[in-house]
């Protein structure tokens, strides 16, 4: 809340990760659990190429809602899926404003 930049991305929806799964895509392999039964392999975002153009991550409470632990697809054809975020949680990218 005391950030005031123009560098903020906010997930508010699937479309909003799955937009951010696609323009820093990274691919890791999964380990085949209860929860990742569809899925051989996960697209999430490349942080450190995100943090180029973005300072602070926040999700939405609502967001967290209708987005945590289901198994999207990007419009790019990524298999994503938004796992270990709380709701109204941010993470920083740019620890430089907080100075």
């Amino acid at each position: 809340s005391q950030y005031r930049g123009d560098r903020r991305f906010t997930i508010a929806s699937p479309e909003d990760w799955t937009a951010l799964v696609d323009r820093y895509p990274a691919k890791h392999r999964v380990f085949r659990s209860h929860e990742f039964q569809q899925f051989d392999e996960l697209w999430i975002p490349h942080w450190q190429s995100a943090a180029a153009d973005i300072d602070l991550v926040t999700l939405t409470v609502g967001g967290f809602a209708y987005t945590a632990y289901l198994p999207l697809v990007t419009p790019a054809g990524r298999n994503t899926m938004l796992c270990g975020w709380n709701p109204g949680e941010s993470i920083v990218l740019n620890p430089w404003w907080q100075q």
